[in-house]
């Protein structure tokens, strides 16, 4: 792990008072607890007493003293706390690394060798060390020296006074529990916002898939997505997995994935990547003395569970890991180029997560991201690339669905209303899509069946069944999914079968929600197929264990979602 988070580790433990035994144990603890380490800079003061009294009464021998593991997890966790301590006081976290990290950053690290002094580099972010681009502190010389030197001519206090000496100080009073640091945010996520454009605001929208229906452990996410922009905080995620195709230049609109991230936004990026790929080597595996963990690696090889603010447990410091969407529209250039992404979450919907849409990335990192994807490729993709992949694919698909030539038409009129009733790159509007739609089904009768006419018809169908931006009508949606149903469109035939059990239709009709829902599974509907088995129709044949009755409150209990 990074030094950062092994810092974060050792300050966690020692905050809520967690066993150090399974790293070694923690050398003089009782004694420590007594120091009052309260994160104000005179606590830093009593740190330099607390290691002379040692020197003096436990008489260490330098020779031997960093042999045990105890011991030096006394020395890191005190370099840990005066970073903190610092941390607090500029008001930015600090930076841990190193030696061979720190050597890559600031060459003039080199005389000083490599060994336990250098072991935990401390450096704040250039903007808060008076433009000094390479600063950094060395606690650990200055602990080992308070500790083991017999004539010590340091100081943690004065160490740190040095760091701090041209950083504004933030007046934070004692705290009694480990409060997060300022948030890693790198931009005003409601300021960036406020200056979009109504249409800009549109082009931020996920559109929900059409499989969702059948993943209603999933929709939860869908429904609040835009919600998380307008209330959540910015912070470092990192991919744990995803599918293949959203890591080279192929379009598929998006797919389900999962992230690992740190809700207090404290883990650095290389942090996050190690745990990530630490995660995805361990997916399907049992975690002995780790439930939870257990638990994410089951779902993690299920590939179709969903989870949301899971806890991963593969450290002492706690982070969090949730299913999210990764829309290829909202990246900078379609894929994920890199293994870390600005990520917004939010305490008013915990646990769920969604990356930061580019337009609102700070142009520097929307850089990094976009130079990194052309070193891999080649080829430099922009979000207008990305149009143009996307307005590519579906010339290629449409002639695939359309049997005449007028059918390319209809299914352009059909792909415009999917536009409007999702609202991608134009306002929604439901109206105009039941138009387009209406228009595309009059289009069929004048030129023969299309596919575009069988997909607006089960559209239409969705809309007059659930009142979406028209008068709820029932019938009419029978109507409309009859229609597409008995030309063989098996998600027209699906919802059919569920309109029959629908807790609105007092007459259902078990007979005719088998038939239309065969007539789904037949065609591979793997969902209408999978109703039919739990109904206890295994293999075509009903259950003889079940009843009439039971399988009717089935279904009732099942219906929801209809298939788009």
């Amino acid at each position: 792990m990074s030094a950062t988070i092994d810092a974060l580790n050792y300050l966690y433990r020692w905050e809520h008072e967690l066993s150090f035994e399974g790293i070694g144990g923690l050398a003089f603890e009782g004694l420590l607890r007594h120091c009052r380490l309260d994160y104000s800079v005179a606590s830093l003061s009593r740190i330099d007493v607390f290691l002379g009294v040692l020197r003096k009464t436990k008489k260490v021998d330098p020779g031997t003293f960093l042999d045990a593991k105890a011991n030096k997890n006394l020395l890191f966790l005190l370099a840990s706390y005066t970073g903190e301590v610092i941390s607090r006081s500029a008001g930015c976290p600090v930076e841990w690394y190193r030696f061979d990290e720190m050597l890559k950053i600031d060459p003039a690290i080199r005389p000083l060798g490599k060994g336990f002094h250098t072991f935990m580099i401390g450096r704040l972010p250039p903007k808060f060390n008076s433009g000094k681009d390479n600063s950094f502190f060395l606690p650990l010389s200055v602990l080992g020296d308070l500790l083991l030197s017999e004539h010590p001519d340091k100081s943690i206090a004065a160490s740190a006074a040095l760091m701090l000496h041209a950083v504004p100080r933030h007046n934070t009073p004692p705290e009694q529990s480990l409060p997060p640091l300022p948030p890693q945010s790198m931009l005003d996520v409601s300021a960036r916002l406020a200056k979009c454009t109504p249409e800009e605001r549109q082009g931020l929208r996920t559109v929900r898939p059409d499989w969702l229906f059948s993943d209603p452990d999933f929709a939860p996410w869908f429904d609040h997505a835009d919600a998380l922009l307008a209330s959540g905080r910015v912070v470092w995620g990192a991919p744990v997995q995803a599918d293949e195709a959203l890591y080279k230049p192929e379009y598929i609109v998006g797919a389900p994935g999962d992230v690992v991230y740190d809700p207090e936004g404290r883990v650095p990026p290389d942090g996050l990547k190690q745990v990530a790929q630490k995660l995805f080597s361990i997916k399907g595996q049992i975690v002995k003395g780790n439930e939870p963990l257990t638990h994410y690696t089951t779902h993690l090889a299920d590939g179709r569970s969903r989870v949301f603010g899971a806890p991963i447990q593969v450290m002492a410091y706690p982070l969090k890991a949730s299913s999210t969407w990764f829309d290829q529209h909202l990246l900078p250039d379609g894929m994920l180029s890199q293994s870390c992404f600005p990520l917004l979450v939010s305490d008013e919907h915990p646990g769920l997560v969604r990356i930061l849409p580019t337009r609102l990335w700070p142009a520097s990192l929307r850089e990094v991201w976009l130079a990194a994807s052309e070193a891999r490729f080649g080829v430099r993709h922009t979000p207008e690339s990305i149009k143009a992949r996307v307005l590519e694919a579906q010339q290629t698909e449409i002639p695939a669905l359309a049997p005449v030539s007028s059918g390319l038409d209809a299914m352009n009129l059909y792909e415009k209303g999917r536009q409007y009733f999702h609202g991608r790159g134009v306002k929604r509007d439901y109206d105009r899509a039941r138009q387009l739609w209406e228009q595309v089904v009059e289009l069929a009768k004048q030129d023969g069946d299309n596919q575009g006419s069988l997909l607006a018809c089960n559209k239409l169908g969705t809309m007059y069944e659930s009142g979406t931006g028209v008068e709820k009508d029932s019938e009419r949606a029978r109507a409309y999914f009859l229609s597409a149903a008995t030309q063989g469109l098996a998600a027209a035939q699906y919802n059919l079968g569920k309109w029959f059990l629908s807790i609105d239709n007092k007459n259902a009709d078990l007979i005719e929600a088998e038939h239309w829902l065969r007539q789904a599974a037949d065609q591979g509907d793997a969902e209408a197929r999978s109703l039919l088995l739990e109904c206890g129709m295994e293999g075509g044949e009903e259950n003889e264990d079940s009843t009439e009755e039971e399988g009717k409150g089935f279904w009732k209990r099942l219906f929801g979602r209809r298939k788009q």
